[in-house]
């Protein structure tokens, strides 16, 4: 009876030993080739975008190569790869440099980075390809004033990258040379003590004006006002004149004229005050170089927002606005006092 029960015992671990390798013989492989399709077909779905981004890539090089060699026709060359690219262009830099607009040393760095890439290396290939096609067509179609103008057009454009270039030269010299050079070279404008508290800026507002403008009041902190007269300059270095004048709370005077740009840092004053003989001029903005790279209206927004925000009436900035840049508006004194430009007249101070 005891050996029986023995034999059974056995006979049931026997079948769950038998049993268990089974199961699991069976389930394995099937694990294994699941997983084995799912890599496969991820190997399949790279190597699928793979060889598309290859067929892109060779398509986009010899399109490159094709308005190279002048192949393609001319209304794709003039049209697509001079006209069109060209506006993206002129929109990608508006995009790239607008964080920088009141950085004037950072606007210059992203000014540079924008004419090398668009300037030196993509517009070489819009116009040769441009040029090319249209000595091609010149050979196949009769349309001579088209193709003509499509070259001056071209040629032209070729120009203006030519003087953006010499601009963009004579600011890297100004701003590479020494301190010492720097002060050997004559100046367009100057910065000078009227008197223990008042310093007065004589002249265009020029790269670096206000870098030194901020040195000189450093070095004579009791100076309380500032005498500005100048006809304008740079639009950045106005705005920094100002950012300066009402970090120091500075007064601001005119004993001459203030144009331009010039009225922006005069409305930096805390007190703002003209000579009974002194102007005021105001107008819209104009371009520095034949190229749009600045947003101005977005820009000219920016100077009313602030004028509005130093007191100055509502009506009167309208003006500017209606002002365009070619022309100068000079209110008369009785309106500046109105609408808040100036708070009072005085000839006193500019006698001493």
């Amino acid at each position: 009876m005891a050996a029986r029960r023995r034999r059974i015992e056995c006979g049931d671990y026997e079948a769950k030993c038998l049993t268990a390798p089974r199961h699991n013989l069976q389930t394995a492989p099937a694990v294994g080739r699941a997983d084995r399709g799912k890599a496969e077909n991820r190997r399949s779905v790279a190597s699928a975008r793979h060889k598309n981004l290859n067929v892109y890539l060779r398509a986009a090089l010899n399109y490159i190569r094709h308005h190279w060699h002048g192949d393609l026709s001319l209304a794709v060359s003039f049209w697509i790869n001079l006209v069109v690219i060209g506006v993206a262009i002129v929109a990608a830099q508006l995009l790239i440099k607008r964080p920088f607009v009141d950085h004037p040393q950072h606007l210059f760095y992203a000014t540079a980075f924008c004419f090398v890439t668009f300037r030196v290396v993509i517009y070489p290939w819009q116009a040769i390809g441009v040029l090319r096609s249209c000595e091609r067509a010149l050979s196949e179609y009769k349309n001579v004033i088209w193709i003509r103008s499509a070259q001056v057009i071209t040629v032209l454009g070729i120009s203006v990258v030519v003087m953006d270039g010499f601009d963009l030269t004579r600011t890297v010299i100004k701003l590479n040379q020494p301190e010492e050079v720097q002060a050997s070279v004559q100046k367009i404008y100057s910065l000078t003590l009227r008197n223990s508290t008042t310093v007065q800026l004589q002249g265009s507002l020029d790269l670096g004006i206000t870098r030194e403008l901020r040195q000189f009041l450093e070095a004579h902190p009791g100076v309380t006002g500032i005498i500005l007269n100048s006809d304008g300059g740079h639009v950045f270095e106005a705005r920094g004149l100002a950012a300066v004048i009402i970090d120091r709370g500075l007064s601001t005077y005119s004993s001459t004229r203030c144009y331009s740009s010039c009225t922006i840092a005069f409305a930096g004053g805390s007190k703002r005050i003209l000579g009974s003989k002194a102007e005021l001029g105001f107008h819209r903005y104009k371009l520095g170089t034949v190229m749009p790279v600045i947003d101005v209206e977005n820009e000219l927004k920016k100077d009313l927002q602030f004028y509005k925000d130093r007191g100055i009436d509502a009506d009167f900035l309208e003006q500017i606005v209606h002002t365009p840049d070619t022309s100068i508006w000079v209110p008369e004194i009785e309106e500046l006092l109105r609408a808040g430009v100036v708070h009072s007249i005085d000839d006193a101070m500019f006698n001493n």
